[in-house]
């Protein structure tokens, strides 16, 4: 078994050993903890995110490019819905030149992966290996996706990758809201959860209220911690309750992690003010087609050329 597999049988077991295997990983050093737990495929693309990070234009276009071949290549081969549309449309991506070739192609809708689920899955994967997701359904209804351990890896280095770039990483103290009831082992339902240099809070609908913000409020001061991350709409939520309440804002955070929803200029405001820290808002898919996010210099979102290939978007 490896030492992954390990690592996911013993958390989860149960809430007494969950909590001690989570206290022990904490104290991994950094570099063996992404090793073993985010994995080689996680430690090659945050390399790589490094070293392409000031690559030109022509060289970004070159890579998309290959991407985007090996990407439809793999389709026509194992993928039954593309194999019959590539037919259909007389479409060989081997030949193909340039992004530009695709157009020939009809936009796939959700509609459509919908009605012919079955027809998405490649024939080259394990069925075991999969991993069921589902979207955020924040343009209508959700949708069932599936992804394998590899795409998670990728997908978690181009969060790190941006993350880093204001001194973030698992080492830090750090406050989650997460947007549903915590679980740990058989327990469920918990209201927070803290190992390590995580505390987790519950964002579900029934936490929101002055009781529980309240309760949220005083275990963050105690806590320290020097980021803070969740959707926009909780860490706003917060922020408003710090100020309606008269409370002092916190002053031990470099920054505040924004993420899955816009950052309008007047959220930007209310949450620096009562965290007393800069918002760095990012913003993906679970569909890992895009991902990008604020920078050191900018509030503006920056789109990760590496990860796909956004119309209308720029690479300089």
């Amino acid at each position: 078994m490896k030492s992954t597999e390990i690592i996911r049988k013993f958390i989860g077991s149960n809430y007494v050993l969950d909590r001690v295997a989570r206290e022990v990983f904490e104290r991994v050093p950094l570099r063996l903890r992404y090793r073993l737990y985010y994995g080689k495929t996680f430690l090659y693309w945050s390399a790589f995110l490094k070293e392409s990070e000031y690559w030109d234009r022509e060289k970004l276009e070159a890579f998309q490019v290959e991407q985007l071949k090996a990407l439809l290549n793999h389709s026509a081969q194992n993928v039954p819905y593309y194999k019959k549309l590539f037919s259909d449309y007389a479409f060989n991506p081997v030949k193909m030149q340039g992004r530009e070739d695709v157009e020939i192609l009809p936009y796939l809708t959700k509609e459509t992966v919908r009605e012919k689920a079955n027809d998405f899955v490649a024939t080259n994967i394990q069925q075991k290996k999969l991993i069921e997701a589902t979207t955020s359904g924040s343009t209508g209804i959700p949708l069932t996706i599936y992804k394998t351990r590899e795409t998670i890896e990728i997908s978690h280095a181009f969060q790190f990758d941006l993350l880093r770039r204001v001194g973030f990483n698992p080492r830090r103290k750090t406050v989650v809201f997460q947007w549903k009831d915590i679980s740990i082992g058989k327990k469920k339902g918990l209201n927070f959860l803290r190992y390590g240099n995580k505390l987790i809070l519950s964002a579900a609908q029934e936490n929101m209220n002055n009781e529980w913000m309240q309760k949220y409020y005083e275990m963050i001061w105690t806590f320290g911690p020097e980021f803070v991350s969740g959707y926009v709409t909780i860490i706003l939520a917060m922020a408003f309750f710090i100020k309606e309440q008269g409370l002092s804002p916190f002053n031990c955070m470099k920054a505040v992690f924004a993420h899955s929803e816009a950052v309008y200029p007047w959220q930007r405001r209310i949450i620096e003010e009562s965290f007393s820290a800069s918002v760095f808002p990012s913003y993906g898919m679970h569909e890992g087609a895009i991902y990008g996010g604020g920078c050191e210099h900018s509030n503006h979102y920056h789109i990760y050329p590496q990860q796909g290939i956004t119309e209308g978007s720029s690479l300089i």
